[in-house]
C-alpha cells in the first residue's frame, strides 16, 4: 500500500488527480435522475431561487465525489484485476484521498444545510458509506449493490429535485428510473466480473453469472419503455406520438438489444459499455428535452471531466 505522495508529481498534476479521483463523469447520472425530479413535480410545484438551487446541487455533488474516491480506495484490489481507475495509483496516497473524502463530506453537509437540503446530502452520504466500507460493504453483495444504486439514483436524486420546487417525492420518476438504474447497474456488474470474482466480490453477475443478469437488464429495460410511454403526456404534453416513442422507446429498445445478441461467450467489452451510455440518456430525456439548454452544460461538464482524466493518464 502506498503511504506517501511520490515527489515525482507536479502540484498541477496532483491538483489535477485531486479532481479525477472524484470521477465527476460519474455525477451526470445523478444529475439526470434530480432532473427527472424537477420535471416531474415542475407541474404541480413552486420555484426555487437559482443561486439556492444551484448551490444545492454543488453540494450534493460534493457528497457523491466524497462517495466515490471512498469506493475508489475500496475497490482497489478489484480495479487492479480489470485494469480500470489506476490513474492515481503511485502518484496519491490512499491517506491523501481519505482527508480528501472527509473535507468533501464536511463541505457538503456544511452546503446542504445552509441551502436547506441536509436530508437528501445526508443520505447520500451514508448510502456512499454503506456501498463501500465494513461492516456492511453492500456494494460486494448481490441485492446491496441493487439496492444502493437503485435508491442513490432513482430515490435521492430526483427527491432532490423535487424539494428544489418544495414538493415530494415524484413517484412517476421514481418509477421510471428504476428499472432504468437497475438496468445499468447490472449490465456494469458484468463488465466487472473477473476481477470481481478474484477479490471475492459477491455482485449480481458473479452470483448468477452473465446471461441472467443480461437476461433480466433487458427486461428491465423494457418495463422502462412501457412506463415511461403510459407517463408520456405528463412528459412530453408538447410533443406527438411519434417523438414520443421515439424519446422513450429508443434508447431502451437500443440497450436492450445490444444486450439480447451478444453472445453466449465472454462479450466484448464496447457493446456493454454502448448499453450502459443508452440507459443514462434515457434517464436524462425526460429532462433534457423539457430543459434543452441543460444539454449543453451537461455536455461541457462531461467534456471538463474527460479532458481532466486524459491529462492525468497522460501525466503517469
Amino acid at each position: 500500500m502506498i503511504s506517501t505522495n511520490p515527489p515525482g508529481s507536479t502540484w498541477f498534476h496532483r491538483l489535477l488527480l485531486l479532481i479525477a479521483v472524484c470521477r465527476p463523469h460519474l455525477l451526470l447520472p445523478a444529475w439526470f435522475g434530480a432532473l427527472s425530479g424537477v420535471r416531474w413535480a415542475s407541474a404541480s410545484a413552486g420555484s426555487m431561487p437559482a443561486d439556492r438551487a444551484f448551490g444545492a446541487i454543488a453540494a450534493w455533488s460534493l457528497a457523491l465525489a466524497a462517495a466515490h474516491i471512498v469506493n475508489l480506495m475500496t475497490d482497489q484490489s478489484g480495479d487492479e484485476l480489470n485494469r480500470k481507475n489506476l490513474f492515481w495509483r503511485g502518484h496519491l496516497a490512499p491517506r491523501t484521498l481519505g482527508i480528501e473524502a472527509s473535507v468533501l463530506a464536511a463541505a457538503a453537509l456544511l452546503g446542504g444545510a445552509r441551502c436547506g437540503q441536509l436530508p437528501p446530502v445526508s443520505a447520500s452520504l451514508v448510502l456512499g458509506a454503506a456501498y463501500s466500507l465494513p461492516p456492511l460493504r453492500l456494494g460486494s453483495r448481490p441485492g446491496g449493490g441493487l439496492l444502493c444504486h437503485v435508491a442513490g439514483y432513482a430515490v435521492i436524486a430526483p427527491w432532490l429535485g423535487a424539494r428544489l420546487l418544495g414538493s415530494a417525492l415524484p413517484f412517476g420518476a421514481v418509477a421510471y428510473l428504476t428499472p432504468l438504474v437497475a438496468a445499468g447497474f447490472w449490465i456494469t456488474t458484468v463488465l466487472d466480473r473477473p476481477g470481481d470474482a478474484l477479490t471475492g466480490k459477491i455482485t449480481c453477475a458473479v452470483r448468477f453469472g452473465r446471461v441472467p443478469i443480461l437476461r433480466a437488464a433487458l427486461l428491465a429495460l423494457a418495463a422502462a419503455a412501457m412506463i415511461g410511454w403510459s407517463q408520456a403526456d405528463l412528459a412530453f404534453a408538447f410533443f406527438g406520438g411519434t417523438q414520443r416513442a421515439v424519446a422513450f422507446l429508443l434508447p431502451g429498445v437500443a440497450a436492450g438489444w445490444i444486450g439480447f445478441v451478444l453472445p453466449t461467450e465472454e462479450p466484448q467489452h464496447r457493446p456493454l459499455v454502448i448499453a450502459v451510455v443508452a440507459t443514462v440518456l434515457a434517464a436524462g430525456l425526460p429532462g433534457l428535452i423539457s430543459f434543452p439548454r441543460l444539454a449543453f452544460v451537461a455536455g461541457v461538464a462531461l467534456g471538463i471531466s474527460y479532458g481532466v482524466l486524459a491529462a492525468v493518464v497522460r501525466g503517469r
